[in-house]
């Protein structure tokens, strides 16, 4: 891309599309930019139809442009299309949620997608987690942004054959996401109503930590088959989930295991598997245990390059426990059997 091309794309999308009143550059609606013996060739798709608002911004599209001394401007607005509405087409939407941060849920959420998608269904990835969207570093689309389509509806970026949405390839990674609960709730009734997901064998949705706005909107919003708890066996990581548990209890959503992670790591040295919290694993034993992870640097280098672990590896100890997982989730959701839906007492 020529600079001149480049210095265009900067000034147009910074104009704020009429309807939806977010910046053309983050909703990717500059869809051609062409330059040949000073004449400029435009194409912008809009979300809006409305005769004066186009007119309106048409002009501001040749302000915009006028230090540039074009001889002629060339500029083609269109309406953007969506072919399927919404989540009609999702059999199974499945959280990956823990009541505590930083213990490896986005992580799993994108290996588990990957992992199904890898078992031959269609998959998508949705990014719940507002203030800490994890999934575009994680899926290697940190430079990619959804297509804004017809009715307000946003095309889920594809990647590694995974349709994804993540308030993080809307909004820039230095900006601070200091939104209050109702933007927030917004945001992600957005996600639920308003993407244009097609036909899915399952969705995955990566949860924020904690119980509050976002995972009552969702649990409100959505017909969820279930939820897997990412757990630590580490004492400060239980209360949380403990509560975590008693929320999608108390909303009636099937809680379909625990996921124990980072359980024990392998000396490099002698190549044995050591416990990092020992002792506290079994104070969730109330509850189905369906994984056990370790703690392997290669796991995180695959996070920091975008491709997840288990598309790189498809043999070792990790891909396989996995691969476990999947084979128990699908035999659960397909035979109707639900894992105990039990709680540890205090």
């Amino acid at each position: 891309m020529s600079e001149l091309i480049q210095a265009v794309t900067a000034v147009l999308s910074n104009l704020i599309e009429p309807k939806l009143k977010w910046s053309l550059g983050s909703l990717n609606l500059i869809k051609e930019v062409q330059v040949h013996d000073h004449k400029l060739r435009l194409k912008i798709d809009l979300v809006t139809d409305d005769e004066n608002l186009k007119a309106q911004f048409q002009d501001q599209v040749f302000q915009a442009l006028t230090d540039f001394n074009f001889a002629e401007i060339d500029l083609t607005l269109d309406r953007v299309n969506v072919a399927r509405q919404g989540l009609e087409g999702i059999k199974h939407v499945i959280l990956v949620g823990s009541g505590k941060g930083g213990v490896g849920k986005s992580t799993i959420a994108t290996n588990l997608a990957a992992i199904l998608k890898l078992r031959g269904h269609s998959v998508g990835l949705m990014d719940a987690d507002i203030y800490g969207p994890s999934i575009p570093i994680l899926m290697g689309i940190t430079k990619e942004k959804p297509q804004v389509l017809d009715d307000e509806f946003l095309q889920p970026i594809e990647a590694h054959g995974i349709k994804t949405i993540s308030v993080g390839s809307l909004v820039p990674a230095d900006k601070a996401i200091s939104w209050r609960g109702q933007l927030v709730s917004g945001t992600i009734l957005q996600f639920i109503r308003k993407i244009n997901w097609g036909d899915l064998d399952y969705l995955i949705i990566d949860m924020p930590p904690g119980t509050g706005d976002i995972q009552l909107t969702i649990a409100h919003e959505l017909k969820v088959k279930g939820v897997i708890v990412v757990s630590m066996p580490q004492q400060v990581v239980i209360g949380d989930v403990k509560r975590s548990l008693d929320l999608y209890r108390e909303k009636q959503i099937p809680v379909l295991g625990v996921i124990q992670n980072m359980v024990s790591y392998q000396c490099e040295c002698c190549g044995s598997q050591q416990t990092i919290f020992p002792g506290v694993e079994e104070q969730l034993a109330g509850v189905e245990q369906i994984g056990s992870l370790s703690l392997k640097p290669d796991l995180c280098k695959a996070g920091n390059e975008g491709i997840p672990y288990v598309l790189k590896n498809q043999s070792d100890e990790i891909y396989q426990e996995f691969e476990r997982i999947a084979i128990q989730l699908e035999k659960r959701l397909e035979t109707g059997l639900i894992f105990p839906q039990t709680v540890p007492e205090n």
